[in-house]
């Protein structure tokens, strides 16, 4: 046999080894962390939703969850919202994912384009008409996430009168933002008649705003409250509802966790059902799906949560509504 037959076996044997030591060293070398922004609220140790949303995560049956690490970027400060700026430090973080836990954070992530991460959001609002995506089927751009679509304000006002029967005049207090997208001043004027009531739409963007209105009026101007899930509420429900309570009004919110806490009742979407899609929605993004390609997620039925016995200051709501609820309280 000649030197040259001799020596190809050799060869293809040195090269099988070779080969195995690279896999061998491959499959042992680290994996790199995910890095996640999370555009939140003041801190993690006071933003409620992020909570929920690294609950849901430490829940992900997943080889990934050990790798993700996630930054928390103040996007809204105790008294004002500085999404715009929290979006440009998201960008310069460099991260694989960025979590957009509400509408307004989504929409600063829109003039990045192309050059933004995959985005992940969550939004109360009508994400198309709002101007976070085109459209909620495939997408260009790299974003998916959960619709909420509240349009429930309409049957909050209606859970209300249910809730505390002898009331005839309601206050709908909200941001400019909530009432532009929701019709507010078509739909629940409307609402109210057919209800028997009657019904004012009142307009803050902050608490300072709202508390200068507030101050305006008396105690007693109207017999209830309906605070809808807009960007005012999502930053000073507590502080809100210790002013109807201190006036001993009735009120609706759209938020469990406000219930939770004292207030009398809501109406809204499950709120696990968001952050337990959004950690899904992380998980298909990271195993490779384009975001934009993922139709963008819708809840299932809203939930009726009712305080039996809320704060006191707050009137019980009736006992038939207690029944009829899917979250009670006691």
């Amino acid at each position: 046999m000649s030197r040259v037959h001799m020596a190809y076996p050799l060869v293809l044997l040195m090269m099988a080894i070779t080969l195995s030591m690279l896999l061998t060293a491959d499959s042992t070398r680290p994996l790199q962390p995910i890095q996640v922004v999370y555009l939140g609220r003041i801190s993690t140790q006071v933003d409620r939703p992020y909570q929920s949303f690294i609950k849901a995560l430490n829940g992900l049956d997943d080889p990934l969850r050990r790798r993700i690490r996630v930054t928390f970027v103040e996007a809204m400060t105790a008294t004002a919202w500085r999404f715009e700026a929290a979006a440009e430090q998201a960008i310069r973080l460099g991260p694989d994912v960025i979590i957009a836990p509400n509408t307004a954070a989504a929409r600063a992530m829109r003039p990045f384009g192309q050059r933004m991460p995959p985005v992940i959001f969550a939004s109360f609002m009508d994400p198309v008409r709002y101007g976070v995506i085109d459209r909620t089927s495939e997408r260009t751009e790299p974003i998916t996430g959960v619709w909420i679509a509240d349009d429930l304000d309409s049957k909050r006002l209606e859970l209300l009168r249910d809730a505390y029967p002898g009331i005839r005049s309601v206050a709908v207090l909200m941001d400019r933002d909530w009432a532009k997208n929701s019709d507010a001043a078509d739909r629940l004027p409307r609402a109210a008649h057919q209800l028997g009531l009657t019904v004012e739409t009142l307009l803050a963007e902050d608490m300072a705003e709202a508390t200068r209105l507030l101050d305006a009026l008396h105690p007693h101007a109207f017999d209830a409250w309906l605070l809808p899930p807009s960007g005012l509420a999502y930053l000073s429900s507590t502080a809100l509802l210790e002013r109807l309570r201190a006036w001993q009004r009735p009120v609706i919110v759209g938020n469990t966790q406000d219930v939770v806490q004292g207030a009398p009742l809501s109406y809204m979407v499950d709120e696990d059902f968001r952050y337990a899609v959004m950690v899904e929605l992380l998980r298909r993004v990271m195993n490779g799906e384009p975001a934009g390609s993922i139709p963008v997620e819708r809840p299932p039925t809203p939930k009726l949560a009712v305080n039996a016995f809320p704060m006191a200051g707050f009137p019980p709501p009736d006992k038939a509504v207690v029944l009829r609820a899917d979250v009670v309280v006691r």
